[in-house]
This record gives structure tokens, sequence and C-alpha cells, in this order.
């Protein structure tokens, strides 16, 4: 079932349901009280709308960044900012991953309507992108 296709009561109920439960942290018993239907309708209806794209979940993970370095090569270098990710991981999958999502955090501090950006090709961007 579309977005653009569903009922409109049927869109109203899912986005009302989702609401209560992400945004104002209801439990899903409270919620099914409220609708007068059960539990597992509730969850049934949080699937549904995270299905049809109006709920989007993600996990950040806390990347750590070393402050002093970073604040070193603003200053030996003039720049105005720079991100240094701490401990980094050994492994390279995990090191790219963890760049790019460095990377992503950075970029979306930046960006903003009508600017312009050029980016190159590689395995460390492919990793922003998909953080993104």
């Amino acid at each position: 079932m579309s977005v653009i296709l569903m009922d409109k009561d049927r869109l109203e109920l899912l986005m009302q349901v989702a609401t209560w439960y992400y945004e104002e942290n209801q439990e899903q018993s409270v919620i099914a009280k409220r609708i007068g239907k059960s539990r597992s309708m509730v969850s049934r209806l949080l699937q549904e709308a995270r299905d049809q794209g109006l709920v989007e979940i993600r996990v950040r993970h806390p990347l750590q960044t070393d402050p002093e370095l970073e604040s070193q090569l603003v200053q030996t270098f003039g720049l105005s900012r720079a991100w240094v990710l701490a401990d980094p991981p050994n492994n390279y999958t995990l090191l790219l991953r963890s760049l790019g999502k460095l990377g992503a955090r950075c970029l979306q501090q930046k960006l903003h309507d009508n600017i312009k950006i050029g980016i190159g090709w590689g395995a460390s961007l492919h990793q922003l992108v998909r953080a993104m």
C-alpha cells in the first residue's frame, strides 16, 4: 500500500499512533486503550507506519573526537575547523565506517540551502554517503 493511495482515515490513524508512541513516549497498551484496539494491533500499526515511510528510525552511535589534536591542527594549519576521530578502530572496514559517520556529521553541520560542494570518489566517501 502506497502512502499516496492510502485511505485518509488510515493515514491519520497511523500518524496519530506513531506520534503518541515515538514522540510522546506513550506505551502501546495506553495507545491501545485510547483507540479501542489491542496492543498487538498497535504494534502492527507502528510497523505499518515504518513500512510506509511515515516513521524513520536511525541509531546513532556516538563518535569520540580528539579536541586537543583538532585544536592543534586548526592552529598549525590555519584551519577554520578540524575533526579527528579518537581511538580509530584497527579493522579497516570499521575504520572506513567510523570515518564515514564522522564525515557525515561534519558535512551535516556545514550544509545549508544553495551550498555547492564537490566530492571525489572512494571507499571513505562511500561510507560518508551511507552514513547520511
